[in-house]
């Protein structure tokens, strides 16, 4: 809902291909699925100066993307794509993250919330 202030739709991926595009790709497509969503959201407030970073994990209705962030203000967010919903603090009812993807890598996450082997993108 967000995003499409800005001219982007849900456009579902092809049921046997998930795709990810790249905000450019999204912008000219006129929009993309939860993914290209929250990369969107996620580039966004990174030009803004905030930290922002795409989980990727199970949502309220089944495996999903989302944006989670911290803003030098209020702290930690969560950021749903799709509606535009913010939950202050680390953690969103429904939603638990399996991989965090930002600008300089990404890591898993066990169960228990702590990391497990960062990868480098960069």
């Amino acid at each position: 809902m967000v995003l499409r202030s800005i001219g982007l739709v849900y456009i579902a991926d092809v049921p046997t291909h998930d795709r990810w595009c790249p905000p450019h790709v999204t912008f000219a497509r006129g929009g993309g699925d939860c993914d290209d969503h929250a990369i969107v959201g996620a580039s966004l407030l990174l030009g803004l100066g905030v930290q922002a970073w795409v989980a990727i994990g199970d949502g309220p209705t089944g495996p999903h993307a989302w944006v989670v962030g911290r803003d030098p203000q209020i702290g930690p967010f969560v950021l749903e794509p799709q509606d535009g919903h913010i939950w202050l603090g680390n953690q969103a009812p429904g939603y638990q993250p399996q991989l965090i993807l930002g600008p300089h890598g990404c890591f898993g996450l066990r169960q228990d919330g702590t990391a497990w082997h960062p990868i480098s993108v960069g």
